[in-house]
């Protein structure tokens, strides 16, 4: 058994492992999200806060490079926030996200903030080129982020038919599944995997209806009953 000490007050409503599976976040109703990491040396994993938030936390996903948490909350907002940590993560920018985050060796910094949902923000999701964001809103909205090196990040904001969804993920940097209280999946792709102006678009439901059922034959108490009727 390993001690993990979140320090929090309220209940957990996701956990997500860090790309490198050296720390882990915990979303939870307190309003915060607990990053937590391992130390050897007294064998636990102690987590420090990130309280940007002003209501319960229903979601969390890391980015690619290790450093960053998106995170949706029931307070109408969707949140890019610094988790980085000097002694796991290295100060080397790879992707490129100095020109874009100033303070992205800032722990628990929020890096952008998107308020277009006007709903609970109920998943998020990361692509795997890390320049694209996906997140669902209670009212029936997905959006879509995408990073740019000379501005900030610009939403597409798709309106549906369906029930909201409950769960997003990116199958590719071009192609996203979501899911929700409509019990089916359905598949958004972007114009190119890359792009610096991506258009999205809905492709439709995974699931095809399947064709009207046929009668169910009559079983020999339903038929002995009608040849009673009949006699009568």
């Amino acid at each position: 058994q390993v001690l993990v000490l979140l320090r929090v007050n309220g209940a957990a409503t996701m956990c997500r492992w860090s790309p490198e599976g050296n720390k882990f976040a915990v979303a939870s109703s307190a309003k915060i999200v607990a990053i937590c990491h391992y130390e050897e040396k007294h064998k636990w994993w102690p987590s420090k806060p990130t309280k940007k938030h002003k209501s319960t936390v229903l979601s969390v996903a890391w980015c690619p490079n290790n450093k960053f948490i998106v995170t949706g909350s029931t307070d109408y907002r969707c949140r890019i926030i610094s988790a980085f940590d000097p002694e796991r993560d290295s100060e080397d920018d790879e992707h490129g996200f100095g020109a874009v985050f100033k303070n992205q060796h800032v722990f628990g910094e929020i890096l952008a903030e998107f308020s277009v949902s006007k709903a609970w923000v109920h998943d998020v999701a990361w692509s795997p080129s890390a320049f694209r964001l996906a997140f669902t809103g209670q009212g029936s909205t997905i959006h879509f982020v995408q990073i740019t090196s000379d501005g900030p990040p610009e939403v597409t904001t798709i309106r549906h038919n369906a029930l909201p969804f409950l769960s997003v993920e990116f199958l590719s940097n071009k192609c996203v599944v979501a899911s929700g209280f409509d019990a089916a999946p359905y598949i958004f792709v972007a114009s190119d995997s890359y792009g610096a102006e991506p258009e999205w678009e809905l492709k439709g439901k995974v699931d095809k209806k399947k064709g009207a059922k046929s009668p169910r034959s009559k079983g020999k108490f339903s038929a002995s009953r009608n040849m009673f009727e009949s006699s009568s």
